[in-house]
């Protein structure tokens, strides 16, 4: 969504959307300066708290998640699962079924 009080636009989730927001659109898109992130360890499920997605290196994270849900499991801990429609938009409902299984 542009402000179109300032030069710049900002990342607004779908449901926040208001009549009236100037809403990006089309195939050209705009140039972004994303600002440094800060370096160091982090949770493995952190990217989970931000409102946008964005690309993540999907091979590491899998496998941090997956050392992460073993580790839990060889302490006798359980997982849980909150599931949205993204593990159907994605494909990924069969995968989710075989690890539970």
């Amino acid at each position: 969504v542009v402000d179109p009080e300032t030069p710049q636009a900002i990342i607004k989730p779908i449901g926040r959307i208001e009549k009236g927001d100037l809403v990006v659109v089309g195939r050209e898109g705009i140039k972004v300066m994303a600002p440094q992130r800060p370096r160091g360890k982090k949770g493995v499920f952190e990217f989970m708290g931000s409102d946008a997605s964005s690309e993540k290196p999907l091979q590491t994270l899998i496998k941090s998640i997956a050392q992460e849900v073993r580790e839990v499991k060889s302490r006798g801990g359980k997982i849980a699962v909150v599931g949205g429609p993204a593990i159907i938009h994605t494909g990924s409902g069969p995968v989710l079924a075989r690890m539970i299984k």
